[in-house]
């Protein structure tokens, strides 16, 4: 009769501690929204009041595209003898769907927007822009104003 006793005791005791590690299972790892600094930024940077323009390239190679420009706050100079760092982004919008965001560098003329490697450049000088690709001028294109 004791072991009988011992035995559900002790199958209560393994029950109950198996659906206390199941809930906290469940608790940790539920779908919860992630917030990373990029998507602050992100989210922060593609406010509508920051739009400064939102327009329609197409280019040479036929290539066809949405450019949506923000403004951003700038970022102080690397050293003293440099201008701010512009803090705008670029958000290009293809056909297929694809998004490429770039954020805005410094230029001497017009408004340039390059990855952190700069392999990808978008040039922009009123209603013209330049792709470059690795250092190669790979497209031009104009603003669509249809």
């Amino acid at each position: 009769m004791k072991t009988a006793k011992k035995f559900i005791l002790f199958s209560v005791i393994a029950i109950v501690l198996t659906i206390a590690v199941i809930a906290i299972f469940v608790y940790e790892f539920s779908a919860k929204p992630v917030v990373t600094q990029k998507t602050a930024e992100t989210a922060d940077t593609f406010d509508a009041k920051n739009l400064m323009a939102d327009v329609i390239f197409d280019c040479t190679s036929g290539l066809s595209f949405r450019a949506a420009f923000y403004d951003g706050p700038a970022k102080q100079a690397t050293s003293t003898d440099m201008p701010p760092i512009p803090g705008g982004k670029l958000r290009l919008t293809f056909s297929d769907g694809r998004q490429l965001i770039l954020p805005q560098t410094i230029s001497a003329d017009g408004a340039r927007y390059a990855n952190a490697d700069e392999s990808l450049v978008f040039w922009d000088k009123g209603d013209e822009a330049m792709w470059q690709q690795a250092g190669q001028e790979t497209d031009t294109c104009k603003v669509n104003k249809n």
